[in-house]
C-alpha cells in the first residue's frame, strides 16, 4: 500500500511537471509568434526604407546632371562665370557624396533584410518544432491520465481484494477456534470411552454370582 500511494505521488509530481513544461512552451510559441510578427514589420518598413532611398538616389542624379550642365554653362560665359563654376562643382560634389551615402545606407538595409528574413525563419522553425513538442507533450499528458485511471482501478481492486483477505482471516481465526473447540470436545469423548471401557472390562472381571440376570 506504501509504495503504490508513493507511486501515485510520483506519478502527481510528474503530471504536474508536464503541464508546468507544456505551458511554458504555448507561451513560448506566442512570444515567437508575436517576435515574426515585429520582424515582418521591420522588413517591410525596410523595404519602404528602401525605395525612399531610390528616390533620393534619382534625385541626387538629378541634382549631378544639373551641376554638370551649370558646369558647362559657365565655361561658355567665360571668367565671368568662374564663380558660377565653383558653385556647380560643390553641387556636383554633395551629388556625388549623396549618392555613395545612399548606396551605402541601402546596402546596410539590404544585410538588415536578409538578417530579418533569416532570423523569422528560424523563429518559424523553431516555432513549429514547439509546436511538435506540445503535441508529444498532449500525448504524454493523455497517457498519464489513462495511467492514473488504471491506477486508480488497480487501486479499488486491491482494497477490495485486501478486504477479503481480512474477511478469509477472520472467517479462518472462527474456523481454527471452530477446529479447536471440537478438538477439545472430542478429546473429552475419547476419554470418557477410555472411562466407559474401562468400566465394561471391570464389570466382566466381576465373580459369577456378581453378574447380572
Amino acid at each position: 500500500m506504501e509504495k503504490t500511494k508513493s507511486q501515485n505521488i510520483k506519478m502527481e509530481e510528474s503530471r504536474n511537471y508536464i503541464q508546468h513544461a507544456s505551458t511554458n512552451i504555448r507561451e513560448s510559441c506566442v512570444k515567437i509568434n508575436d517576435t515574426i510578427e515585429k520582424f515582418e514589420k521591420i522588413s517591410e518598413a525596410s523595404e519602404d526604407i528602401g525605395k525612399i532611398l531610390n528616390i533620393m538616389k534619382n534625385i541626387s542624379s538629378q541634382i549631378n546632371i544639373l551641376g554638370i550642365n551649370a558646369t558647362i554653362e559657365a565655361s561658355k560665359v567665360g571668367s565671368s562665370g568662374t564663380g558660377f563654376a565653383v558653385v556647380a562643382q560643390e553641387i556636383r560634389n554633395l551629388s556625388r557624396m549623396t549618392s555613395e551615402s545612399l548606396l551605402r545606407t541601402k546596402t546596410l538595409i539590404s544585410y538588415l533584410q536578409d538578417a530579418i528574413n533569416t532570423c523569422s525563419d528560424s523563429m518559424r522553425d523553431n516555432s513549429q518544432t514547439l509546436s511538435g513538442i506540445i503535441h508529444h507533450v498532449d500525448k504524454i499528458k493523455c497517457s498519464f491520465q489513462e495511467f492514473e485511471e488504471t491506477a486508480l482501478a488497480q487501486k479499488e481492486e486491491i482494497l477490495q481484494l485486501h478486504q477479503i483477505m481480512q474477511e478469509l482471516n477472520v472467517s479462518t481465526a472462527q474456523n481454527n477456534e471452530t477446529v479447536h473447540n471440537t478438538n477439545a470436545i472430542c478429546d473429552n469423548l475419547f476419554f470418557n470411552v477410555s472411562e466407559l471401557a474401562q468400566i465394561t472390562n471391570n464389570m466382566h472381571s466381576l465373580p459369577t454370582h456378581y453378574s447380572l440376570q
